[in-house]
C-alpha cells in the first residue's frame, strides 16, 4: 500500500509542478508586457523591469498554487485512469477513500514548501521589488524603507509612515528647508486626498524654527497642495499580499485601533490561513472529476476542464472580496464561501462515484 501511496503521490507532486512552471511563466509574460509602459520612466530600464518580474515569481507560485494542484490532479489521476492504473486499484480492493489519502499526502509536503514562500520569501521579495522600481522610476525622489517612505518634493522632504489604498496616507511630516537650513516641520496624524487635488491634513501640529526661537501651533485640520497624488504613491502603497499572515494581524489590529476600515486587510489574512484548505478542496474535486465525468476524456480536455473550475473558483473569490468591502460582510465567510461551496460539489460528486 505504501509502494502505491509513494506512486500516486509522485505522479500528482510532478503534473503539478509542471502545471505551476506553465502558470507562472505564462503570468510572468503578461507581467511583462505590462511593465512596457513603466520602461523609460526615470531610471527604469529593460533589465529592471526583468528583475522586478522576477523578484515577484515567489508571489506568482503562492497565488498559482491551488489552480495548479487542481489541473495537475485532473492531468496525473487521469493518467493513471487512462492507462487502467486506477480501475486496477479499485479493483484490487484499494477503496477511493485510500486513493484520495494518498493525493492528499503527495500535497503535503509541496503545500508546506509553499506556505513557506508565501510567509517568508513572498513577502521580502515582494518588498523588495517595489523598491528597486520605486526608487528607479522616481529617480530617487521616492525611497521606502521599513520605516516608512521618503519624498523629495522641491525643497521639502517629507515622512510617510503608512500608505494606504483609497488616497489615505497615515503619520505625515514634512520638513520644509530654505537655504539648506530647516524652517518649518509640519507632523499631520492622517492625510486624505481630496476631488481638488489636495490633501486635507488632519490633526496637525506645526514648528517653526527660526535662528533665534521655536514656535510650535496645532491645528484640526490643513489643507497641502502639493504634486503628490494616490497615483505617484501607488507603487510604494502598503498591499496585503505582500504582508504574511502575523504582519496581517497586526495591521489589522492598528486599523481596527485608529478606527479605520480593515476589511480588506482581514480578507487577505483569512486568505491566507484558509489556502491549505483550498488546495485540499482541489485535489478532492480532481479525483471526484476522473472518477466521473472525466474518466475517459483526453488530457487536453481535462487541462481545459481544470482551467475553467480555477478560473471559476478565482471569480467567486475576487467578486466576493469587493462584495464583503461594500456590504461589511465578515471577512471569513468571504474568503471561506467558495472554498464551501466547491468542497459541496467535490463531495457530491465522489459520493456518486463511489
Amino acid at each position: 500500500m505504501k509502494v502505491l501511496e509513494r506512486y500516486i503521490a509522485k505522479t500528482v507532486i510532478l503534473d503539478t509542478l509542471m502545471v505551476l512552471v506553465a502558470l507562472i511563466l505564462l503570468r510572468s509574460l503578461f507581467a511583462f508586457m505590462d511593465e512596457g509602459s513603466n520602461i523609460g520612466r526615470g531610471n527604469y530600464q529593460l533589465i529592471d523591469a526583468l528583475y522586478f518580474i522576477t523578484l515577484q515569481i515567489p508571489a506568482r507560485i503562492y497565488e498559482f498554487f491551488p489552480v495548479s494542484a487542481l489541473i495537475g490532479g485532473l492531468v496525473g489521476i487521469g493518467r493513471l485512469a487512462s492507462h487502467s492504473e486506477l480501475i486496477v486499484m479499485r479493483a484490487s480492493g484499494i477503496s477511493l477513500k485510500s486513493i484520495s489519502v494518498a493525493v492528499l499526502k503527495g500535497t503535503l509536503g509541496l503545500m508546506l514548501i509553499v506556505f513557506i514562500i508565501g510567509e517568508f520569501i513572498t513577502p521580502k521579495s515582494s518588498q523588495l521589488a517595489r523598491q528597486m522600481q520605486t526608487l528607479l522610476i522616481s529617480g530617487g525622489n521616492l525611497v521606502k524603507s521599513s520605516q516608512g517612505v521618503w519624498v523629495k518634493s522641491e525643497n521639502n522632504y517629507i515622512h510617510i509612515r503608512i500608505i494606504l489604498p483609497e488616497g489615505r496616507m497615515e503619520g505625515v511630516t514634512r520638513f520644509q528647508f530654505h537655504d539648506q537650513q530647516l524652517k518649518r516641520m509640519i507632523f499631520a496624524q492622517s492625510a486624505v486626498y481630496q476631488d481638488d487635488g489636495r490633501w486635507l491634513m488632519e490633526d496637525v501640529k506645526q514648528t517653526f524654527i527660526s535662528a533665534d526661537s521655536i514656535t510650535s501651533t496645532s491645528a484640526d485640520s490643513m489643507l497641502w497642495k502639493t504634486e503628490l497624488n494616490p497615483e505617484t504613491l501607488g507603487v510604494v502603497s502598503l498591499k496585503p499580499e505582500d504582508l504574511n499572515i502575523l504582519g496581517l494581524a497586526e495591521y489589522n489590529e492598528y486599523l481596527i485601533e485608529n478606527g479605520l476600515n480593515a476589511t480588506r486587510y482581514q480578507l487577505a489574512f483569512w486568505k491566507k490561513i484558509l489556502q491549505p484548505f483550498a488546495v485540499a478542496v482541489m485535489m478532492f474535486l480532481a479525483l471526484s472529476f476522473i472518477s466521473g465525468p472525466l474518466r475517459t476524456v483526453t488530457v487536453g480536455a481535462r487541462i481545459v476542464m481544470g482551467m475553467v473550475v480555477g478560473f471559476a473558483f478565482n471569480m467567486l473569490s475576487n467578486i466576493f472580496g469587493p462584495v464583503s468591502l461594500i456590504y461589511q460582510m465578515p471577512a471569513i465567510f468571504s474568503a471561506s464561501l467558495p472554498i464551501i461551496l466547491f468542497a459541496i460539489v467535490a463531495a457530491v460528486m465522489m459520493k456518486q462515484a463511489r
